[in-house]
């Protein structure tokens, strides 16, 4: 992702200075990971359904999925380092955490130990992150109206965090969107 940003911006493509990364399941994971370890490169992510401690999310696959979950999981020889709520110390993008209460493959556990460790080294909630519950989503991302709180939250994020229009960048203001 990361290369993607600095080679569309080398072709004039994108603003590599408003670069936001977005993600569901491993994207979600994904953008957990870049707000953790890129944050000079991602101005805010917005990470839903993701996985963000390897260790944990390994053994839980081996006690529900038994045989099944072998090799299920990103492998490392360093799950913990790769782990971004085992990462939560030192600069992060801002981040809005999106978990579904009713998902059958990511335990709730993910997200809750994501926010808690984020609380524990001093980011604060609402303005360093933003943690959403979904009560009656799932793992499936179909856009009705349970996922629509999500694209939502999303567009408030970013406009909090990287607006589409920046009055000095001499541009029209777009339309207003209404997704409800």
């Amino acid at each position: 992702m990361n290369d993607a940003v600095t080679y569309f911006a080398q072709k004039g493509l994108v603003d590599a200075d408003r670069a936001c990364v977005m993600g569901w399941s491993y994207g979600g994971y994904a953008a957990a990971r870049g707000a953790q370890r890129d944050s000079d490169l991602w101005q805010c992510a917005i990470a839903g359904a993701g996985v963000y401690d390897m260790p944990l999310m390994n053994k839980w696959d081996a006690e529900n999925l038994r045989r099944f979950s072998s090799g299920f999981q990103a492998t490392s020889d360093d799950p913990e380092g790769i782990s971004p709520a085992r990462n939560t110390d030192g600069e992060w993008s801002p981040i809005l955490i999106v978990a579904a209460e009713r998902d059958a493959r990511i335990p709730m556990e993910q997200a809750e130990v994501l926010v808690r460790n984020l609380k524990k080294s001093g980011k604060v909630e609402g303005r360093d992150f933003k943690y959403i519950v979904q009560e009656q989503g799932t793992h499936n991302l179909p856009y009705d109206d349970v996922h629509m709180q999500w694209i939502n939250e999303a567009v408030a994020w970013l406009d909090k965090y990287n607006p589409a229009y920046v009055p000095s960048d001499g541009d029209s203001p777009p339309p207003l969107l209404n997704l409800d």
